[in-house]
This record gives structure tokens, C-alpha cells and sequence, in this order.
């Protein structure tokens, strides 16, 4: 298939799928390993006895290569997970997830679950001694209390999976509007002053 080809049938599909009947968008071959989060509700069984993660690190490990979909359960954290699902207790979004896959494997390709990023990629092709690197980013990320799933397929047996999360950077403009404030209130106590 001809790259031009390709990127009108994702440009297409992307703008013609809703949420509701397209939450996963695939970029590149589906022949590549492949990690994906995905929403709970919309994962096929996300939510089944999901492990709380109170920090922004987790780690994963499927013995297969394939959990959850081939009947495998995954461990997180290690306890056991029988949909790989985990919920966030942090106290915060997570607004991006970093997932360092161990051992890597080459492949160029990664999928995201619209629910809960905007895109996704590969920081870095793993090898037999080399971890693979995958970001996810933008969207709604992971909310607090929100549960949902790691998916696996293609990937050796006893794979580790460790995931870091990031919060949103807090916003400067209310920081700002603060010192200002700070700022007349001192001017305004000082014109108030006798002899001035």
C-alpha cells in the first residue's frame, strides 16, 4: 500500500470514527509489538479488580507477552491483576505516561485509546539490550480515581513494563494575577498613609 494511500485511509477513518465506535487509534503496522493503556469502560474488562497505584510509577509484568487478551493475568506492583488493569490513587491527572517496555523490541508503531490521550510515541526502538519507549500525551490522561488497562501483544514472555506519569504543570497566569494583586493592595495601604 502506497504511504499516500495510507494516509488517506487514516485521514478518513480518523475523521469519520466516533468515540463510541473508534476509541483506539492504530498508527502504523499491526505486525509491531504493541503496549496500549486503555479506558476501562471501553476495554473489553478493564475494570475487573483493578490495583490501586497511590504514586506516579508502576511496573508491569505479563508472563505471556500477550495479557490480558490471551486469558493471562498480568502483575502490578506485584500482586496479580486478571485484566492488567490498574486505578490512579495519586491525588492528581496524570497527564502523560512514559512506558519503558524491558526487554525492548523494534518496532515503530503505537496505539492510544482517545479517551484517554491525544497521541502517542515511540521515544525509543527497543533490541535484545535495549528497553523500548513509549509517550503518551495530550488528551484528558488518566484522571484520579480513573481505572484502566495495559494491553499487551507481540511482546516476549516475562516482559516488564514500567510506566511513569506526569502531572499537568501548574498554570502561571493565576501566580501572576496573585503578585499583581500583592502588588495594588501595597500601593493602595501605602497612598493611605498620613503625611504621603
Amino acid at each position: 500500500m502506497s504511504k499516500f494511500l495510507f494516509a488517506v485511509i487514516v485521514a478518513f477513518l480518523s475523521s469519520s470514527c466516533s468515540v463510541a465506535w473508534c476509541n483506539t487509534f492504530v498508527v502504523g503496522e499491526s505486525s509491531d509489538p504493541r503496549v496500549q493503556p486503555r479506558d476501562a469502560a471501553h476495554s473489553g474488562g478493564g475494570a475487573t479488580q483493578p490495583v490501586s497505584v497511590p504514586s506516579d510509577t508502576f511496573t508491569v509484568l505479563t508472563p505471556s507477552g500477550y495479557s490480558p487478551d490471551d486469558g493471562t493475568s498480568c502483575s502490578i506492583d506485584g500482586l496479580p491483576s486478571p485484566k492488567c488493569s490498574l486505578t490512579n490513587t495519586s491525588g492528581h491527572t496524570w497527564a502523560t505516561l512514559a512506558l519503558t517496555v524491558t526487554p525492548g523490541q523494534p518496532f515503530d508503531s503505537c496505539d492510544f485509546d482517545v479517551d484517554l490521550f491525544g497521541g502517542c510515541e515511540v521515544i525509543q526502538q527497543g533490541g535484545s539490550s535495549l528497553e523500548s519507549v513509549i509517550d503518551f500525551y495530550g488528551g484528558n490522561g488518566i484522571l484520579n480515581g480513573e481505572s484502566f488497562a495495559i494491553s499487551f501483544d507481540g511482546w516476549a514472555a516475562n516482559t516488564t513494563l514500567t510506566g511513569v506519569a506526569d502531572a499537568p504543570e501548574p498554570a502561571l497566569e493565576p501566580v501572576l494575577a496573585l503578585f499583581a494583586l500583592t502588588g495594588l493592595v501595597v500601593k493602595f495601604r501605602s497612598s493611605l498613609r498620613p503625611g504621603k
